[in-house]
């Protein structure tokens, strides 16, 4: 979602929480939560727009502000702004307390006590609660898969029994993730500027003939990044390969220009010299941190940088620690 500020709006990954009186947007910058809070009372518009294959938008409006939501499934989009149109329609339940607006939950405001009882309700700070926990998984998650990493680094061979890719001598597997999607470049629908210099001649009942030349040009589709398959991505210490229904896909390393991250979406670009076009994996924002974290070992085996990327990661782990519980002891593996 974007979140607004002085310099413009920023793009972060976060949250969307509907209870039955008002709308959280919950955002992370640092080691912090920052929620954007918006009462149906002071609402004044919410709109869905489908977008691309990637996902919609949702816009939110009340008074001076404005908050969008982007990269929402489709389906998804129109119910939840379908919902929240109709709680707008609803007399509220309670006064509007406009010193909601702005709430930072995680720091600004006490976690307990009469005060934030006083802020929010059973149910919203139940909500609220139930997004920080879903973010502390988050970050478990992403712990458990450094160690993973470790392990690997440290010579301990990946297992995966049932998985379609058939490895290598010597290859290495840093990751086996099922369900993303390849992404390909597809131009949309293209168009005429101008217009036709000759004239229309009826030849009979509805047919018409045009004589003369045509002073319009034809104008060209963008191109933009299209999910052609859904399947299963490996991540070797060699290459990248997907494996789907319909296409398989393979970037070597020994061939590799380069990796992008979107910062916008969560997408992954793998540029190769074989390839002239650039494609790569979709997945899902909860597993992008893993997905990217993968491609960075896997790139650093191929250049022999173990040792340097196993300092990186029982750094990574202290932090990931850390943030976990502060005042606890760092687990690293001896």
């Amino acid at each position: 979602m974007e979140v607004p500020g002085a310099g413009g709006a920023t793009p972060r990954r976060g949250s969307v929480v509907v209870t039955d009186r008002r709308v959280f947007l919950q955002t992370q910058r640092g080691g912090e939560f920052e929620v954007q809070n918006f009462a149906f009372g002071p609402l004044t518009e919410c709109n869905y727009t489908p977008g691309s294959a990637l996902g919609g938008t949702i816009e939110f409006v009340a008074d001076d502000r404005r908050a969008r939501v982007t990269q929402i499934l489709k389906d998804d989009g129109a119910r939840i702004a379908a919902l929240i149109r109709q709680q707008m329609t609803r007399p509220p339940a309670v006064p509007f307390d406009p010193s909601l607006f702005g709430t930072n939950l995680h720091k600004d405001q006490p976690s307990s006590g009469p005060d934030r009882k006083r802020r929010l309700s059973k149910k919203e700070r139940a909500a609220a609660e139930a997004a920080e926990a879903a973010e502390r998984a988050q970050k478990e998650e992403l712990r458990q898969y450094i160690l993973n990493l470790i392990r690997v680094l440290e010579g301990e061979e990946g297992t995966a029994p049932d998985w379609p890719l058939m490895v290598r001598p010597g290859e290495r597997m840093v990751a086996a993730i099922p369900g993303p999607g390849l992404f390909e470049p597809r131009r949309g629908p293209g168009h005429y500027e101008g217009k036709s210099a000759g004239v229309s001649v009826p030849v009979g009942g509805r047919l018409h003939v045009r004589l003369g030349q045509s002073a319009g040009t034809f104008v060209q589709g963008e191109e933009n990044p299209t999910i052609i398959d859904t399947g299963n991505v490996s991540i070797t210490s060699q290459r990248v390969v997907f494996q789907g229904e319909k296409y398989t896909r393979e970037w070597e390393f020994s061939k590799l220009i380069g990796v992008m991250h979107y910062s916008d979406r969560p997408l992954t670009a793998i540029q190769v010299s074989n390839r002239q076009k650039t494609s790569g994996i979709a997945y899902t924002q909860e597993i992008s941190a893993i997905f990217q974290l993968a491609m960075t070992v896997a790139v650093a085996m191929f250049r022999g940088e173990d040792d340097e990327m196993l300092s990186e990661l029982r750094e990574e782990l202290a932090r990931q620690d850390t943030q976990l519980d502060p005042g606890g002891r760092l687990s690293l593996p001896n």
